[in-house]
């Protein structure tokens, strides 16, 4: 009976008599081409099922990080890497132009040919793009990218409404459920501030005001469940929730700018969830544009001031989201139960020309002169995952720095990573109870009511027990 190994030898002997048969012109060519094809299954296998992985999403991708693709990028990149194997190939087996080599001759025919087959093809796609137009009333002109436009933050998080200095902030004034008070009822208050209840009121002065993404905002938790009313109902001193979901560093530290006016805080509390900072790396996220700022001789300077409505528009989704241009791709897509999935894919992910960590340590210290000018005690918070603090041994490299950076600027400092670390180390059951849990435990969601409670206590004890870096009191 035949042994593994010789098994294996008797394949590779094999192929390489295939390989030796075909007769490469270029030998070391075609070796080429077939490790490019590898390498571009290998990362399109790695975005696709990045999240399984760890490998990331987003902002954390982990190709993002390395050189600002995003997964989709990262696919149609080595769908086009394929595409230059394939041409490597056959030059390899075809050799130098020479108009005596048969293989020459069968592959200009073969060319030909080629070429009217894709043209039938292109002209046939034209006129399907155009019957599906006008059977679903889509305009021809002017030409938009159709997908993206569905796919507009504004649009499909209906809660959100535009706001020429962040971007967008929650929806103002929208009235909660006070019949759910278990559930995850949201009311706002004035400049889409949510309330600490049920009750939509007029936003006290004098205060702590809390800014943060949806970590602050308390996704997924009811309105009394956030870690600011938790934390309001701890130290019995009112606490406007500032957070909005989605929020870059840099959002998160203008929404201090825009309330401070408003509320006259006493204590300011910025919330910074890891993944924050590379947000901060975008000029478009999610499908909306926002503000992005770039460190110029030592100096911020900001970008898109008033922030652009998201039209869609070519700068605004990206060079390589062009199928989002068809409308006969939507529509096939939607047909073959593929469209949300579709849809996804293509929101809208604009990298910024800038250093993320940078910026948002910039931003911080800035926060923190311009706080002490007004005699206003600022902590600093950095907010982590759930699957980050278990996975990965360390922190991210991007938040080590921009909390170093704070400490080394007199910033007061609360890093939440090693008391969430320490409870998942002692219990696994009692950590998955700080999270809103998906897919059977598997998938970490947001911080339930134990979660938003645990950095409310940790919170309240800063701010009662150590006095402010700046000498104030909270």
């Amino acid at each position: 009976m035949e042994t593994i190994a010789e098994a294996f030898e008797r394949a590779r002997a094999r192929l390489l008599t295939i390989w030796r048969a075909i007769g490469w012109k270029i030998p070391g060519l075609a070796v080429a081409s077939v490790a490019l094809v590898v390498l571009a299954v290998l990362l399109t296998l790695s975005a696709i099922f990045a999240q399984p992985l760890g490998l990331g999403l987003t902002e954390a991708f982990y190709l993002f990080l390395a050189f600002g693709w995003s997964r989709t990028t990262t696919v149609l990149l080595m769908a086009g890497l394929v595409v230059v194997a394939c041409v490597l190939f056959v030059i390899a087996y075809v050799g130098l132009p020479d108009k005596d080599s048969s293989r020459w001759a069968a592959f200009r025919t073969f060319l030909g040919n080629s070429g009217l087959v894709l043209a039938s093809i292109l002209v046939g796609l034209v006129i399907l793009e155009a019957m599906v137009r006008v059977m679903d009333g889509v305009d021809f002109w002017p030409l938009r990218n159709i997908t993206a436009e569905r796919q507009a933050l504004l649009r499909t998080q209906t809660a959100n409404v535009y706001h020429p200095d962040v971007g967008w902030v929650l929806a103002p004034n929208m009235p909660g459920k006070p019949d759910d008070p278990e559930g995850v009822s949201l009311t706002t208050g004035e400049h889409g501030v949510r309330m600490n209840d049920f009750e939509i009121k007029p936003l006290p002065k004098g205060g702590i005001l809390a800014s943060g993404d949806s970590f602050t905002a308390g996704s997924e938790v009811g309105n009394k469940y956030t870690w600011p009313a938790q934390l309001e109902q701890m130290l019995g001193i009112p606490v406007v929730n500032g957070g909005v979901g989605g929020w870059a560093t840099d959002q998160i530290v203008r929404r201090v700018y825009d309330l401070l006016p408003v509320v006259e805080p006493k204590t300011v509390v910025v919330s910074f969830f890891q993944d924050d900072i590379l947000r901060s790396g975008y000029r478009t996220y999610a499908g909306s544009n926002k503000p992005w700022f770039t460190v110029e001789n030592d100096e911020l300077v900001r970008h898109y001031d008033p922030v652009p409505l998201f039209t869609g528009k070519a700068e605004e989704v990206g060079g390589l989201s062009v199928l989002g241009y068809s409308y006969l791709v939507t529509f096939v897509a939607e047909r073959i139960d593929f469209g949300s999935h579709w849809a996804r894919s293509q929101t809208s992910y604009v990298a910024a020309d800038n250093d993320p960590v940078a910026v948002s340590c910039k931003l911080l210290e800035k926060l923190q002169a311009d706080l002490d000018a007004e005699n206003v005690r600022l902590l600093f918070v950095m907010q982590f995952g759930g699957r980050a603090a278990i996975d990965i041994v360390e922190r991210q490299p991007h938040a080590v720095e921009v909390i170093e950076c704070a400490e080394a600027a007199g910033i007061e400092t609360l890093d939440m990573w090693q008391p969430q670390k320490d409870i998942g180390l002692r219990d696994m059951d009692v950590y998955r109870g700080l999270f809103v849990m998906h897919d059977e435990n598997r998938i970490f969601g947001h911080m339930s009511n134990d979660g938003n409670k645990l950095v409310a206590e940790h919170i309240t004890e800063r701010l009662t027990s150590a006095p402010a870096l700046n000498a104030q009191q909270p």
